[in-house]
């Protein structure tokens, strides 16, 4: 597992110095650290959760850069990003084993599940001059919790009715 997590931050690595390189944009401690942070986690982190992580590492940021970089390695497809009404967050999208992901649209949290089902459909599908490396998949409802908020705020707006 550390090995796939190494070789998988090294790839992201490769990447962004590519571009970087390619388009004569300076190489940061910044950058690098933001990436290394999301590579190392596991789960889905909100811009804030990602600045708290560096802090404790005793690293900081500026929004600015923060917000930047984080933007770059979206449109680098080196982290995937969920956008909701009261939050965004963000993940390292490089990945060899099958990504499957639950998100609630009321809250925004994000939670990685499970599925043999799912991942063997996907492994068999026959899509020609095309090798696949992973996958993700995204799917998006209301989590019990906020259900539950939902269900008590109508509860009480029809008792006032």
């Amino acid at each position: 597992m550390a090995n796939e997590k190494n070789s998988l931050k090294e790839r992201a690595h490769k990447m962004l110095n590519a571009y970087l390189d390619s388009h004569n944009k300076r190489h940061t401690r910044e950058r690098i650290a933001i990436l290394d942070t999301l590579c190392e986690n596991k789960g889905w982190l909100t811009k804030d959760e990602i600045a708290t992580q560096l802090t404790d590492k005793q690293f900081t940021v500026s929004n600015a850069t923060l917000y930047n970089t984080l933007k770059l390695l979206t449109e680098l497809r080196i982290v995937n990003t969920h956008r909701f009404n009261t939050t965004t967050r963000y993940a390292a999208a490089l990945t060899n084993t099958p990504k499957i992901v639950r998100i609630c649209t009321v809250c925004g949290k994000a939670k990685d599940i499970r599925s043999k089902p799912v991942v063997k459909a996907v492994e068999a599908l026959n899509i020609t001059r095309f090798t696949q490396e992973g996958f993700s998949l995204c799917i998006y409802g209301v989590c019990s919790a906020c259900k539950a908020k939902i269900t008590k705020k109508e509860l009480r707006e029809q008792a006032r009715s």
